[in-house]
This record gives structure tokens, sequence and C-alpha cells, in this order.
């Protein structure tokens, strides 16, 4: 997971996570390994033995932005050559402040 604990994404990784381990029979462990906007996870995660025990439950921010933004985040293309799904989409939303509030 590349980001923090208890934020949004890390919440959902882990419900699926339990429901994953109820459906297989086997622990799914959730390991978050936050900094540099998702890099140090998704390059964990890319690096790591592709013998199909390590997942990466990860944010936009991290697998889509940061590729297009940093040289360093080679780790993508790595990432693309295995199975993605998007397990949910979230719209995004702005608040500000009402004139005279």
């Amino acid at each position: 997971m590349p980001g923090p604990p208890a934020g949004g994404t890390d919440i959902l990784a882990r419900l699926l996570a339990e429901q994953l381990s109820k459906a297989f029979g086997k622990p799914f462990v959730i390991e978050n390994k936050a900094g540099a906007n998702g890099m140090i996870g998704s390059e964990t995660v890319a690096h790591a033995a592709p013998d199909g025990h390590t997942l990466v439950f990860s944010y936009a921010g991290a697998m889509v932005v940061n590729p297009s933004l940093y040289v360093r985040a080679g780790f993508a293309q790595e990432l693309r050559a295995g199975r993605a799904d998007r397990i949910l989409r979230q719209p995004a939303r702005g608040f500000t402040r009402a004139a005279g509030a």
C-alpha cells in the first residue's frame, strides 16, 4: 500500500484484504510504505519477485500522475506488465467558503 495508514485508500485495502482472506483461506497482509507520493511503495511492488504473492492497492496519483511528472517513476511500466483493475471510482469534489460566511 503506497500510502499512509488510516487514509481512505488504506481503509479500502484493509476491507478488501479481509474479503480476499476469507475467499482464499490465506492471510492478506497490508504493508504501508508511504512517501514520495506513493513512489516508494509502488517501486517496492514493481521490484518484488514475480511470484503472484505481491499486490499493490493504490490511488491515481501514484499510478497515473507520478509517471508523467517524475523521471524516477519508471516503475509504472513494470507494474503495467501485470494485471490492473479498477476497484473503485471516486468523484473529485472541491469546496470553498461561501461569500459572507
